[in-house]
């Protein structure tokens, strides 16, 4: 029989983290094991062997793999991770190398990851329309701009073009549209696919009782 594994995904599956899920339940059916999807508390321990917790913080009894978009506490034994924090440092350090100083932000929330917290010094435009409406009036006449994905940075580029204003645009890939956004867009690409394989990975070794990897593991984020 099937080895079942438990798989919390409490975000839309329309997005990014379809992509996650996707990537788990292949690399599981490739161990042959089986995916049950859930939202909701994990079920009895005598339906499943383990469990991969995206966005972890769900204790449950039996072996687990938690998933998520900054580090783990130690505590966590296993668990896949990018490390946005550093990708947006990395992003800006980026943004610095081509000689932009004015750097500010665009984003649908205004605690969407506390990207701002890297900017030295903090160059805040706190614009959310969702086409970018607003942009060139932001404080301090931004030469350069973060989005929080890549579609509010297609349209910041749409306002840009249309005003006259220099601007270069860089984003996190969170919808997984990559370059299909906008080739112009500076992307952080984030692994959602190898997050999921690799997490099926790490469960599947825990399970198996073996040493021949870590069960924590880091995947860095990518500027393209």
């Amino acid at each position: 029989m099937a080895r079942v594994v438990f798989v919390r995904c409490p975000h839309p599956m329309t997005g990014p983290y379809g992509l996650v899920v996707g990537s788990i339940v292949e690399r599981l059916e490739s161990h042959g094991a089986v995916a049950m999807l859930g939202t909701g508390p994990a079920p009895h321990r005598d339906a499943v062997c383990g469990a991969i917790l995206i966005g972890g913080g769900v204790p449950v009894p039996y072996p687990a793999v938690e998933v998520g978009m900054r580090p783990p506490p130690e505590g966590v034994a296993a668990a896949v991770w990018v490390d946005r924090e550093a990708a947006a440092q990395a992003l800006v350090e980026h943004l610095r190398g081509l000689g932009h100083r004015r750097i500010a932000r665009l984003d649908r929330a205004a605690d969407a990851d506390q990207i701002v917290d890297a900017f030295e010094p903090p160059v805040r435009g706190h614009r959310r329309e969702p086409d970018g409406e607003g942009l060139v009036e932001a404080a301090a006449s931004p030469s350069a701009l973060i989005c929080a994905d890549e579609i509010l940075a297609a349209g910041a580029l749409r306002v840009a073009r249309e005003r006259g204003v220099a601007l270069a645009v860089a984003a996190f890939d969170d919808a997984g549209l990559g370059p299909l956004a906008h080739p112009e867009v500076t992307l952080v690409r984030q692994p959602w696919a190898e997050l999921g394989s690799t997490a099926a990975t790490v469960l599947m070794r825990l399970l198996d009782g073996r040493n021949d990897g870590p069960l924590r593991v880091e995947i860095p984020a990518k500027i393209e």
